[in-house]
């Protein structure tokens, strides 16, 4: 019987040590929620990127826009436009709204997918982040939010585990 588990723990041992090295960082972290329904339609148009965690690609952007266009009932094209250094930089990517609970951005930005967390009651405010909780987007229809707006928005990124502490707001004109 010994010699039985110690067989199976050698063939245990060596089998792990044939597995994939590489670890996502967010295995082991619940997937963000949002919660409400949303169409493409009702997300479509321009945004302003009111607040934001900042990330290599857009740390030190100032005037972020994000445009919104329904490319079917079920996806969104995104185009973020920013300026850093005195030059636009613009990235791209479709967001996949296939359902509650499942309304995710799977394109170029940051790297990543990408979640739609949610929406304010007066659908002004949109929350987009990532599964890592490396990043979020705070959009609003407005060039400016309200400090209420803003509070949402801590409030409900804090419930999906992302550091409100590093939620910048972004300058525009």
């Amino acid at each position: 019987m010994k010699r039985l588990n110690l067989v199976m723990t050698c063939a245990f041992l060596a089998l792990s040590a044939c597995g994939y090295p590489y670890v996502r960082v967010y295995d082991d972290v619940d997937d963000p929620f949002h919660l409400q329904r949303m169409s493409a339609d009702s997300i479509s148009g321009q945004w302003f990127v009111t607040a934001n965690m900042p990330t290599r690609q857009d740390d030190g952007c100032s005037h972020m826009t994000a445009n919104l266009a329904t490319v079917d009932a079920g996806h969104v094209s995104i185009t973020f436009q920013c300026v850093k250094n005195g030059q636009t930089i613009r990235f791209a990517g479709i967001a996949d709204l296939a359902g509650y609970q499942t309304s995710r951005y799977d394109g170029l930005i940051q790297y990543g997918d990408y979640w739609v967390i949610d929406r304010s009651p007066d659908g002004r405010t949109l929350l987009i982040g990532n599964p890592a909780r490396a990043s979020a987007y705070m959009l609003h229809r407005d060039r400016r939010a309200t400090p209420e707006e803003y509070d949402w928005a801590k409030e409900v990124l804090g419930k999906n585990a992302f550091d409100i502490a590093a939620l910048q707001r972004v300058s525009h004109w």
